[in-house]
Order: C-alpha cells, then sequence, then structure tokens
C-alpha cells in the first residue's frame, strides 16, 4: 500500500506533491524540500477545510438584516418618552406634612432635624441606578422599619398622579395634545415616571404590539412636513426635579438613556431614531438565527415581557433576594409579591456593589449567551443623541416653566430583518418583496 501511494505521488501532476517522495536529491536539500512542500500542502489543507466549514455555516443563517430605503411611505413610531421624579433641593413640604416632631420607640418626642428630613425624602425617591450612600440610617435606627414613617403614604401624598399636576401644557407634531391621552403613570424600577409611547402602558400593553409598535399613540409619516418632536411644558418644583428619559418603547429608561436638562430654560434634543422591523417569519426562527428576542418571550420565573434593562433588574433583584431576602421596596417587581426591605435592611442592599450584579461584558459574549440579558430585543429602536441646545424660555403666562422639546431629524434608519435562506436549501436564497410599513 505504501509503495502505491508512493507511486502515485511520483507520478501526479500536481506541483508540490511529488517532493515529498523525491529521493533523487541528497542530504539537507532533501529534508528542506519535504519540510517545505509538507508545509505549503498542510497550509493549504487547512485553508480548504476553513473555507468549507465557513461555506457550510453560511447556509444555516438563515436571518439577515438589510436597508429599507422607501421612507416617504413609512409610518415611523416616535421614540418612549419618560419622565421621572427624582429628588429636588426643597423639604418643605415634610415640615408642612410632619410637624416639628416624631415619637420615638421608648415613646419620647423628638425634635425633628433637616437631617432627618432628608433622610426621608432619600427613601421616598430611592434611585436604583444609583447607591444609597447618602441615606444616614442611623437616623431611622431609633425608630421603626420605615424610619417612623408609611412609605407607601407619603409616596401616594407627595408624588403626583396625574400629569396635569406637573406638566403646563404638552405638544406632538406642533399640535397641542392632553397629557393625560398620552402620558401614563408608571411605576418602573423603583421610581415613578410618566411615560408615552411606551409597551408598559396598561393601554398598549398587548400581544399585537409585543411584535411591532403599530398601535402605539405617537406616530408620524415621513413625508409629513410638520416638525417631528414632542415639546412637554414642566410647572417649576424645588422638592423634586425631573429626569428626562428617552429611550425605545419596549424598553424601561436606564441611565443610559438620561438627558440633562436645566430648569427655567428651553432645553431642546437632537435626536435619530434608527428602527428594526421583522418580517412575519423571523419569529419562527430560532434565536440564535435571529440573535434578538421578541418582548412576548418572557422572563422565567416572572413571565413578564422581554426587554434587556427589565431582564438586568430582575437578575439585580435576584442577586437582593439571595442575599438580603429581600429587594428594594418600590418599583415594577412589587407586582410579583416580593419581599420588599425595610429601612433597617438598607445597610445590606448598600453593600451590593458593582461586581455582585450583572454587567456589561464584549460583543462576544452577547453572541456566545444568546439567552443572557444582554442580548437586543428584536424590535429595538436606536437612539442617537445628535445635539442639546439650551434657550431661555419666551413665556407669556408669566410663570415659571421648564420645557423639554424632543426632535426627530429626518429620514429615520430602517432596518428590515427577514428570512433569507432555508435550512433545507443551502444554494438558493428566499427573498420576500417589499410592503409598505
Amino acid at each position: 500500500m505504501v509503495e502505491k501511494f508512493s507511486y502515485f505521488l511520483k507520478s501526479t501532476s500536481l506541483h508540490g506533491l511529488k517532493y515529498l517522495v523525491d529521493e533523487t536529491k541528497i542530504g539537507w536539500k532533501k529534508i528542506f524540500a519535504k519540510i517545505f512542500w509538507s508545509f505549503f500542502i498542510g497550509l493549504s489543507f487547512v485553508i480548504m477545510v476553513i473555507i468549507l466549514r465557513r461555506s457550510f455555516e453560511k447556509g444555516f443563517q438563515s436571518t439577515s438584516l438589510s436597508l429599507d430605503t422607501n421612507y416617504l411611505d413609512w409610518n415611523n413610531s416616535f421614540p418612549a418618552v419618560s419622565i421621572c421624579l427624582g429628588k429636588g433641593r426643597s423639604t418643605s413640604p415634610f415640615k408642612q406634612f410632619f410637624g416639628d416632631s416624631f415619637v420615638r420607640l421608648d415613646g419620647s418626642k423628638s425634635k425633628l432635624s433637616i437631617r432627618h428630613f432628608r433622610v426621608l425624602q432619600s427613601i421616598l425617591f430611592l434611585n436604583y441606578d444609583h447607591p444609597m450612600d447618602s441615606i444616614s440610617l442611623d437616623r431611622c435606627f431609633d425608630m421603626n422599619d420605615t424610619c417612623g414613617v408609611d412609605m407607601k403614604l407619603i409616596q401616594n401624598h407627595f408624588l403626583p398622579k396625574l400629569c396635569h399636576e406637573f406638566m403646563d401644557s404638552v405638544y406632538f407634531l406642533s399640535d397641542e395634545v392632553n397629557c393625560s391621552d398620552i402620558f401614563e403613570r408608571i411605576n418602573y424600577k423603583h421610581e415613578i415616571c410618566f411615560t408615552t409611547n411606551s409597551l408598559y402602558s396598561k393601554t398598549y400593553n398587548s400581544q399585537e404590539n409585543y411584535e411591532d409598535f403599530g398601535s402605539l399613540p405617537l406616530k408620524y409619516l415621513s413625508s409629513d412636513r410638520r416638525e417631528k418632536s414632542l415639546e412637554i411644558h414642566l410647572k417649576e418644583s424645588d422638592f423634586y426635579k425631573y429626569r428626562l428619559f428617552i429611550h425605545s418603547p419596549e424598553e424601561m429608561p436606564h441611565d443610559a438613556d438620561l438627558f440633562d436638562s436645566k430648569n427655567g430654560k428651553l432645553n431642546e434634543y437632537l435626536i435619530k431614531t434608527v428602527e428594526f422591523h421583522n418580517r412575519d417569519d423571523v419569529k419562527f426562527e430560532s434565536l440564535e438565527q435571529r440573535e434578538c428576542r421578541f418582548p412576548y418571550e418572557r422572563i422565567a420565573p416572572f413571565n413578564m415581557p422581554f426587554n434587556t434593562n427589565l431582564c438586568r433588574f430582575i437578575k439585580r433583584a435576584e442577586n437582593e433576594l439571595k442575599i438580603c431576602n429581600c429587594t428594594f421596596p418600590f418599583g415594577y417587581l412589587m407586582n410579583q409579591n416580593l419581599q420588599a426591605c425595610n429601612v433597617s435592611q438598607f445597610e445590606c442592599l448598600q453593600t451590593l456593589n458593582d461586581k455582585d450584579l450583572i454587567s456589561i461584558k464584549s460583543k462576544n459574549y452577547v453572541i456566545e449567551h444568546l439567552s443572557d440579558c444582554l442580548v437586543p430585543t428584536c424590535i429595538n429602536m436606536e437612539i442617537v443623541k445628535i445635539g442639546i441646545t439650551e434657550l431661555e424660555v419666551k413665556n407669556d403666562k408669566n410663570r415659571d416653566i421648564t420645557i423639554l422639546k424632543i426632535k426627530v431629524l429626518d429620514p429615520t434608519l430602517r432596518y428590515i430583518r427577514r428570512v433569507v435562506m432555508d435550512r433545507l436549501d443551502l444554494i438558493g436564497e428566499q427573498r420576500y418583496p417589499e410592503s409598505n410599513q
């Protein structure tokens, strides 16, 4: 057998193979020729295997993204806008509500100080995206587990229930609209927010919207010549400050979506949106193929719609439950009957740091762990910040207001995710005609 194989190599017309068994050369030339041609023949074989493997894998990549350029026919969705209430400078409402003293556990009365009011204010405006280091819990240790107050009561008393309580007027596409028609109070991760164009609105929280943004209230045509903007006039308040988030409709507000604003100014935010639309057959593809999740693919064990920020929030809550036997006392998860931390347990929450929680990994991590929270949603809208301008407010009503104006630049970008190759056909492509969105 060896002799026949050697004869084949000597007689072959393939350049280089015959030198592997060439006995005419002697000494170092013979050894050099064998090493030289063995290296290049082996390298060629490895490259051939890699090309074949990638060609084979490409046949199973069933989805692709393509840019849609027919933007004049688009019916676009405005991004979700959330105005969350943060801690302001003034504690006067607390003084007016509680008076000047409180009762200790031993029944004695103690004079309330500005420091105690600050602690109550910090607890009322707990911010999940920032540590609670600013809360001086020692002020609460000689009181009960809720620092001497019913936190749900003061939350309901001090925070607005309706948008009219802090919004003066709202304009969309230059037309005035009733804020209660588009804004809804939603208790997100911890704080009270008034949100519009969100899938978490009770009005628009449906299976249909979990596949696209078809019935959200803020829509506009690309061919519309009016300014694509949402303008919100806010009443001034020293007790709480406004935190503006511009985010994808299926996502919760996150610090990455936070836009700075100045009180008493016209704050104009210039953004560009990138939309991702999906053909109907994409949802039947596996998670590994589409590399994204639809919101209706719910998060276990809470059976909640999927989005990356909520998933990370749940991971953090699970970690807190594991270490502290409780989680934050306010927020979206309180509807899941979880054990909420009281003030005496806040010290445990304070000890948790970023390494105990889910952290951002590299891009390769997302691809290798597609079931993780870092997988994007298939209907995700990317928000690109272009610029922010601050102008003086021209106020004819002679009242202190802050104006937030979100303006979307034309044209937006839109990508179509489609199935381009069937698993049973590694050669041909199945393309589907575009339809006006």
